[in-house]
């Protein structure tokens, strides 16, 4: 009887997985991890503002409003036909719907040419030398009404991307590998961070079409 039993289970739990499996992907987001798929987000330098939904129908991209946050963050290649980082913004809905829904998000640094984060660099800010921003991979952003260590928090209890915190209100978040730092851990003055010397590698997308 126990082996009947087994065996339906196991049965049972073979058949749900191929049913995840053989699901479209276009009935999913591309991502694990997305908000409601509106953003609303200033640069605070340039004063350009985006508030756009990231999807079309069916969790496809909706490239105009990529256009516009490619802009706000500065991102200059289009000429390439690429964007700020998709994971990265998915991150950014994701948790700003979190901790403040439909706030807001003030972007204090977004892209840097590598002239400019070097120069950056040379100044004394906290900025590494293969900073993620350079990819357009990483914002430092704040909340109005939320509180930086909390956001913080928030980010780094779900282990899956790059947060770090110096203090205040402003939090930077990327996508690059799972890891977190407040100022005396960053270790932006020592080398540790440069030449590449820790590689990571992810895939473009999280959930991927038939």
């Amino acid at each position: 009887m126990r082996r009947i039993v087994r065996r339906y289970l196991m049965v049972t739990i073979l058949v749900v997985l191929l049913h995840g499996l053989t699901m479209s992907s276009s009935e999913l987001p591309r991502f694990f991890r997305v908000g409601d798929g509106q953003i609303h987000i200033r640069n605070e330098h340039s004063g350009r503002e985006a508030n756009v939904r990231l999807f079309d129908t069916k969790w496809d991209f909706n490239e105009k409003a990529l256009r516009e946050i490619d802009d706000v963050f500065g991102f200059p290649d289009i000429s390439k036909d690429e964007h700020v980082s998709l994971r990265l913004l998915c991150l950014l809905d994701h948790f700003s719907d979190i901790v403040a829904p439909g706030r807001l998000i003030h972007l204090i640094s977004g892209y840097r040419s590598p002239s400019y984060n070097e120069k950056l660099k040379k100044s004394g800010g906290n900025v590494a030398k293969t900073s993620t921003h350079i990819d357009g991979m990483a914002i430092d952003l704040f909340i109005e009404g939320v509180d930086g260590k909390i956001l913080w928090e928030t980010i780094r209890k779900e282990n899956c991307c790059g947060v770090g915190h110096y203090g205040g209100r402003v939090v930077h978040l990327d996508s690059g590998k799972p890891r977190f730092w407040e100022a005396a851990t960053s270790k932006v003055d020592t080398q540790e961070s440069e030449f590449n010397r820790r590689i990571y590698l992810s895939t473009v997308y999280d959930r991927y079409k038939r």
